[in-house]
């Protein structure tokens, strides 16, 4: 047996896949591995003592290192195009505390890597691997899906739904705030009142996708239950992990404007983005590169009745648009064919070979029942831990995960 790996999932629906997928891999190279949340990862941290932590967010990392300094800790860049390729490295500029915290760093293009060297940051420890939360899509690229029915409705107001519950006046403090959550009251008025169209002028089933960061039980409280029985039989939430998987079974999307919609025009999902119903466009196309490639490469609707016509004329995306291949060639590496969570799990492979061994533990079968014990405690306490955090005894694992991680080792 190598080394023993602790991977903390930062948000469970952004990085519990590529975090289950990673384990796979690892695995297979004989690496004992375990995933956890915020709710036990210091525990498991000084219990049974793993050599190597990899971790989706690098925001505790220097607390993390300070208490448990000989640590290893492998940080993957979880958000990756969510703004701009200089970001990460603009980040670690201004905490070089935090940098140095980090022993490898795996990126996802040799634009974000470089971009270390243009903030006179060592890039020596910096890799690219691609980025890990398109591995299920190309997975699925490379299978041919039949059955597609219903419609998404895939939201974003985690500033007005926040997962834990905070009230919407946590994000005010300042003009920027301000400016994205009233795009995002603008947002949520043009997604609710699009569902409610289409919920009631269609016979198509509705599945509602939270956003990461948001509070599913919401949509239950404040939309579902306040629907005629009818209606509700033709409406449900999706809190499944994986955003991809859930896009490939469906006929089209629905969305304010999310970067998912690369995600799901991988696997062959139209999505027809409410921008204009939402009056938000301007914000949006210059909120983020990304954001803009990602509202020019999907359909917007006019008005109700040109969404309901979209819906109904929605046929499989067959081919990508040039923008969002640059894009994601760019910034996601998405030229090189191998899975980021497979590039990732040679590089950890690698980088174990100088790291020592902690012999002296608690039995993992024995952490294991804290993991249990301690999220289950956390989860009574407060529902909404669940909405955030991952424990292996409180989510179901997809099962496209297993075929993939076989299918890969078994060339």
């Amino acid at each position: 047996m190598k080394h023993k790996i602790l991977i903390f999932p930062h948000t469970l629906k952004r990085d519990a896949v590529s975090a289950l997928i990673l384990k796979g891999f690892l695995e297979k190279r004989n690496f004992d591995v375990q995933i956890t949340s915020m709710i036990n990862l210091e525990k498991w941290i000084r219990f049974w003592k793993p050599e190597i932590l990899v971790i989706f967010s690098h925001g505790r990392a220097q607390r993390i290192k300070k208490k448990f300094n000989n640590l290893k800790i492998v940080f993957i860049d979880g958000e990756v195009f969510q703004q701009s390729h200089e970001d990460l490295a603009k980040e670690f500029f201004d905490d070089t505390k935090s940098f140095e915290s980090l022993d490898l760093i795996l990126v996802g293009s040799e634009l974000s890597k470089r971009c270390f060297g243009k903030y006179n940051l060592d890039n020596s420890k910096v890799h690219v691997v691609g980025n890990t939360r398109f591995d299920t899509a190309r997975f699925l690229l490379k299978k041919k899906i039949t059955k597609r029915n219903g419609v998404g409705f895939a939201s974003s107001f985690s500033l007005l739904n926040h997962h834990e519950g905070y009230s919407t006046i946590r994000g005010l403090y300042n003009d920027t705030g301000l400016k994205y959550g009233v795009t995002s009251v603008y947002g949520y008025n043009a997604f609710y009142r699009a569902l409610i169209y289409i919920l009631k002028n269609t016979d198509h089933h509705i599945s509602i996708r939270p956003h990461p960061n948001e509070d599913p039980d919401s949509y239950q409280r404040f939309i579902i239950d306040r629907l005629d029985k009818k209606l509700q039989k033709k409406i449900d939430i999706d809190t499944s992990l994986d955003f991809t998987i859930w896009a490939s079974k469906l006929k089209c999307i629905v969305a304010p404007t999310t970067t998912s919609i690369i995600q799901a025009n991988l696997v062959g999902t139209p999505v027809f983005n409410i921008l204009s119903i939402s009056g938000q466009r301007d914000f949006w196309d210059n909120y983020a590169k990304s954001y803009k490639i990602c509202n020019e490469s999907s359909s917007i609707p006019s008005n109700f009745v040109d969404l309901k016509n979209k819906i109904k004329e929605a046929k499989p995306i067959k081919s990508i648009k040039k923008e969002v291949k640059k894009l994601l060639n760019e910034e996601c590496d998405w030229n090189n064919d191998e899975y980021a969570t497979y590039r990732s799990s040679n590089l950890i492979e690698q980088f174990s070979k100088n790291v020592g061994r902690n012999f002296l533990r608690i039995p993992k079968f024995i952490c294991r029942f804290f993991e249990y014990y301690f999220f289950n405690k956390a989860l009574r306490k407060k529902p909404q831990v669940q909405n955030f955090n991952y424990s292996e005894f409180f989510q179901s694992e997809p099962e496209e995960i297993s075929k993939l991680i076989n299918k890969r080792v078994s060339f």
